[in-house]
């Protein structure tokens, strides 16, 4: 991760273009943050660590925020104290960091904002987290679609008052300008048709790790849907007891979602 990153950041600010030129491996804002802490530590590879360093930090401190919402102080400080614990430092410059620091940082605003452009700066933070990998731009767009179809059930067929402000239009605005950017990026440089054919790797690891043997097309699909799904969850588990940052990414995941579960249906 070191030298990949370190390498596709000086090829970013050397003027090459992603998807064209080199494979960028990571997400288009992520690499854009890199190259530019790259340029503040002086062409240095420490800036790509003081940029992860940085994320982590903040997401101790949102986190504890967000604790602080639902609880108190002492759970707030309890709590990040133990994944501090857990994971004290960071060895490896992951997108992940920076991820979930936006990804919290977009719920929190989310979830405190007393005016529009809270709820625009809510959307953007939650757009620039699903920049930060190729395929956390499908995750989080199919994440919104469930939360929003999930807010629609409950609204109107159940006829329930809920906690609803995914449908505020500011923070759809928000959500939609860096993609809209993005995508002029991609057409302005002719990689659009190189940037769709990075999802195929996912296809194609599938393939390889599909054993069904089945013929009928769509059989095969939920078994090989399956299939992945086991392999998914018995990887995370044994990545949970041998690698602490695991668990430092699991507790997270958690916690935001019993947060906006207790958001949407007990505030």
């Amino acid at each position: 991760h070191h030298g990949i990153m370190f390498s596709i950041s000086e090829d970013f600010l050397s003027g090459k273009i992603p998807y064209k030129e080199f494979i960028p491996h990571y997400g288009i804002f992520f690499i854009f943050l890199n190259a530019l802490f790259i340029k503040i530590f002086i062409n240095s590879i420490y800036g790509i660590y003081f940029l992860i360093a940085l994320s982590k930090g903040l997401i101790f401190f949102i986190f504890g925020m967000i604790l602080k919402n639902i609880y108190n102080d002492k759970v707030a400080i309890s709590v990040t104290t133990i994944m501090f614990l857990s994971h004290p430092f960071v060895n490896t410059p992951w997108p992940e960091y920076v991820f979930f620091f936006l990804i919290l940082l977009s719920f929190y605003i989310l979830f405190v904002s007393k005016n529009n452009f809270l709820f625009f700066l809510s959307g953007l933070f939650y757009s620039l987290a699903s920049l930060t990998k190729d395929n956390h731009i499908i995750i989080l767009f199919l994440s919104y679609l469930l939360v929003c179809a999930f807010l629609y059930f409950l609204k109107f067929i159940k006829k329930k008052r809920i906690y609803a402000k995914f449908f505020n239009l500011y923070w759809l605005t928000g959500y939609l300008i860096p993609f809209i950017l993005f995508f002029l990026y991609l057409k302005y440089n002719l990689v659009l048709n190189e940037f769709a054919n990075q999802f195929s790797t996912g296809k194609l690891l599938l393939e390889s790790y599909c054993v069904s043997t089945t013929d009928l097309m769509y059989l095969k699909t939920l078994d090989c849907g399956w299939i992945a799904l086991k392999l998914l969850f018995q990887k995370s588990f044994t990545k949970i007891l041998i690698e602490p940052y695991w668990l430092f990414f699991l507790i997270i995941i958690i916690a935001n979602i019993f947060f906006i579960i207790n958001k949407l249906f007990f505030n």
